[in-house]
């Protein structure tokens, strides 16, 4: 059986985790759809045992205590403004090429790199193929029914028009100068 836990997972390797995605406009968090925030709706799969309160808050306990620290861990690494930013997820324009890949996963990116008027000009476009290799490669290893629920979230995802966060971004001489 697939737990509360499995689905949340799978749906956010789905949506986060493979290519840091967000969901159909820049200004929402990886975990909305449109106007509906996942977060907030009741993930339980019918006929799992339902655990009592204080085990469930202890998990989001836990879950925001991770969260907390990657944001200090930022904050200690780039200052409070950027800090902030990045564990949000957001980039901004000036950001250095290390700070944009604590938000994208590159593997996912095509890169291209030249000089261009005495300038070393980086670009990174988005590559649905190498996401969806990925996504394979993960589906390869999980159980039939984990697999099969996976691949009915990838469908879901690409009906609702789940689009990359940031599909295409120039760096000039490291400093970020473009993103779309």
């Amino acid at each position: 059986m697939i737990t509360r836990n499995k689905l949340l997972g799978l749906w956010s390797l789905l949506l986060v985790g493979v290519g840091g995605f967000d969901v159909l406009a820049s200004e929402h968090t990886a975990w909305q759809v449109g106007n509906i925030d996942l977060t907030k709706v009741d993930h339980s799969v019918v006929g799992e045992e339902q655990k009592p309160d204080s085990v469930q808050s202890s998990g989001l306990n836990k879950e925001s205590q991770e969260e907390e620290l990657r944001k200090q861990t930022l904050i200690q690494k780039y200052g409070a403004y950027y800090g902030v930013l990045l564990a949000d997820g957001t980039l901004e324009l000036g950001m250095t090429r290390e700070m944009c890949l604590e938000v994208i996963d590159l593997t996912v990116y095509d890169v291209g790199k030249g000089l261009e008027d005495g300038l070393l000009v980086e670009t990174w476009l988005f590559n649905k193929d190498k996401q969806d290799l990925q996504l394979a490669a993960v589906m390869s290893q999980l159980s039939g029914e984990e697999a099969m629920l996976l691949a009915l979230f990838a469908g879901l995802a690409d009906t609702m028009g789940v689009t990359p966060k940031y599909t295409f971004l120039v760096f000039t001489d490291g400093k970020l100068t473009v993103v779309y």
